[in-house]
């Protein structure tokens, strides 16, 4: 059993990183310029999380991760989610972060697709079905592509959107075919879309 000490020692720490995580939210909104009033909560929410990584505070990161994906949520927009799916997989790869992370980056993503078909934005689909494909989540992606193509229908899509579906369809076919290289850019993609919505 752990000594009273001890429990109330980490118990001290716990309530001071999550004090620490607020006053950063609150320092960095400061300066935010936004007619959405959840915008700049989960993109500043996901700073705080990238800014702990960076210290490799795993235990903050995933504080501020999971505030972001309260603000995202409440945001209804699925671009918010993408970008908190992104941070998602961002800690997921970081030592020490729990391998529930993957799971949790999968069911966020889910949402952004759900939102994006439901508004009926092709960018959106088209975005998560690309974030499912490095996930080397293809039965997802191909749930993806079907919408996207779905709408593309619906609206008579210009050209290049319909190319740029099949570009991603030609790409889940060859994943298919070499799942060994399914989940090896992961990393790459996400630091490439850290910033994508800021």
């Amino acid at each position: 059993m752990m000594p009273n000490g001890t429990r109330a020692k980490r118990f001290g720490q716990v309530l001071l990183r999550g004090m620490m995580l607020v006053v950063a939210v609150a320092i960095s909104g400061c300066g935010a310029r936004s007619s959405d009033p959840y915008a700049a909560s989960w993109d500043q929410y996901i700073q705080v999380m990238d800014d702990a990584l960076a210290r490799g505070d795993v235990n903050a990161a995933e504080m501020a991760r999971q505030e972001a994906f309260l603000a995202a949520r409440g945001s209804r927009r699925w671009d918010a989610m993408v970008a908190v799916g992104d941070a998602s997989v961002r800690l997921m790869r970081a030592p020490g972060a729990s391998p529930t992370l993957r799971l949790e980056a999968r069911r966020i993503y889910r949402w952004a697709l759900f939102r994006a078909r439901q508004q009926g934005s092709f960018e959106g689909v088209v975005r998560v079905s690309e974030a499912f494909i490095e996930l080397g989540d293809r039965e997802a992606a191909r749930d993806g592509l079907a919408m996207a193509t779905a709408i593309l229908t619906a609206t008579g899509g210009a050209h290049d959107d319909i190319d740029r579906v099949k570009a991603l369809s030609d790409r889940l076919d060859d994943q298919a075919s070499n799942p060994e290289e399914s989940t090896a850019d992961i990393g790459t993609h996400a630091a490439a879309t850290a910033t994508w919505i800021r």
